[in-house]
């Protein structure tokens, strides 16, 4: 079936146009015409992540809701903003390549930090969210500089 309506009854036609046209009745039948809302072509760039699975199966989420990535032996668990948490089956240095640099730090050699929910630095713990993740020294210097603190 074509994607159009083929006839003109009413419940398709939202004014009807004779021809050939009296002129008067195009400028009030035009306007009454139904377009289709305009589709978003392209999906922001990262904003979109494929956590990997729970149940082999692929949930899609969004950058910002993902608070940390925690490392869990052989998975990581990916805890999202509404407590919800997801165990993949990938590991840390996978997750680090697909998250966004700039908006994903690693601050530990288990954990990868959302910037965008860190409320605060003290010491060597981060606060994001309600769980403080900790600083490891060797990443310190980064985890600074990406909270451009030094």
């Amino acid at each position: 079936m074509l994607g159009w309506p083929t006839t003109c009854s009413s419940q398709f036609a939202s004014s009807v146009l004779s021809k050939p046209s009296a002129g008067s009745t195009a400028p009030r039948s035009i306007p009454r015409q139904r377009w289709p809302p305009p589709r978003r072509l392209l999906i922001p760039r990262l904003q979109s992540i494929l956590y990997s699975l729970k149940r082999r199966r692929h949930r899609a989420g969004r950058y910002a809701d993902l608070l940390l990535v925690e490392g869990y032996g052989n998975f990581v668990k990916c805890h999202l903003a509404l407590g919800r948490v997801l165990l993949t089956a990938e590991t840390m240095r996978h997750m680090e390549s697909q998250l966004p640099a700039g908006q994903f730090v690693r601050t530990h050699k288990s954990y990868l930090v959302n910037l965008a929910r860190v409320e605060r630095l003290h010491g060597n713990v981060l606060l994001v969210g309600a769980r403080e993740v900790p600083v490891g020294g060797t990443y310190r210097q980064e985890v600074l500089r990406q909270l451009h603190l030094r």
